[in-house]
């Protein structure tokens, strides 16, 4: 059964209906020789766009322009903002950090030398901050004390166990996480604990797979990687026939893209 609502212009309701219009559109100076390469939206008005010259850059945008906020990469929608990395600029020992904006709140990530904290970040999908697996410090030549830690959006400390100093990839929509060795090659599952769940299936390097409703990922060679579960498999046609998939409508739905600027929008059966 369903209802079907028709607008008649004559009706006592029909002023209450929003009335057609053009959209608004504005133009925004940016500053500097930058090429545009990636928008980001939050899903509530903020806009971050990835800036390219000779490195990468990180600004948000307003009606006065771009506002830099530093050099990195890794924009990741929250519920209020957005998260990303900081390398500082070009250096010779960069010391990156994780900051939230607007908050401008910073988690250290370290700089790759035995005495820093060495950490990497996984977003998690609900819009609420980061799993960080950290692998270092050494100190004093004594064996490190790799952590498991999460972040709130505001990247206030939630939690922080002993880990197991691998790489997170990505966490899936039941709050489970990818996580691979030191050259990517071998993935598994960890539950929000930070433990192991699954054993290592093999990958081929780093990168982000796409998140599937429900749970699992989309991997870049058109498999599905189970949510907690090494048994990969094949994905249907229709969810790789285009380059990019993404979840809208509220985690309803997928949105399917690709070099011709177009969208085709299935729920998760196709």
């Amino acid at each position: 059964m369903s209802l079907v609502i028709a607008p008649q212009s004559g009706s006592s309701c029909a002023s209450w209906l929003p009335q057609p219009r053009e959209p608004e559109t504005r133009n925004i100076a940016t500053q500097g020789r930058l090429w545009w390469t990636t928008l980001v939206s939050s899903g509530a008005g903020d806009l971050a766009v990835m800036l390219q010259q000779t490195w990468w850059e990180v600004g948000f945008l307003s009606d006065s322009g771009v506002s830099p906020a530093g050099i990195g990469g890794l924009l990741t929608p929250q519920a209020h903002g957005f998260l990303f990395d900081n390398v500082g600029g070009p250096c010779l020992i960069c010391n990156a950090t994780l900051i939230s904006w607007p908050a401008n709140r910073h988690v250290a990530l370290g700089n790759g030398y035995d005495f820093s904290r060495n950490c990497n970040f996984a977003p998690r999908s609900e819009g609420d901050g980061a799993y960080l697996s950290c692998s270092g410090p050494t100190n004093n030549g004594q064996a490190p004390n790799p952590t498991f830690e999460r972040y709130d959006e505001l990247l206030n400390l939630v939690s922080s166990q002993p880990g197991d100093g691998l790489n997170v990839i990505a966490a899936d929509t039941q709050d489970r996480i990818l996580e691979g060795n030191a050259d990517g090659t071998q993935w598994r599952w960890l539950d929000s604990g930070g433990h192991a769940i699954s054993v290592f299936f093999p990958e081929d390097g780093w990168w982000i797979p796409a998140r599937l409703i429900g749970g699992g990922f989309l991997d870049h060679k058109g498999r599905i990687i189970p949510s907690g579960s090494a048994d990969l498999s094949q994905a249907p046609a229709w969810l790789t026939r285009r380059k990019s998939l993404s979840i809208v409508l509220g985690g309803r739905a997928y949105a399917l893209a690709d070099d011709d600027c177009g969208l085709e929008i299935r729920d998760s059966d196709g």
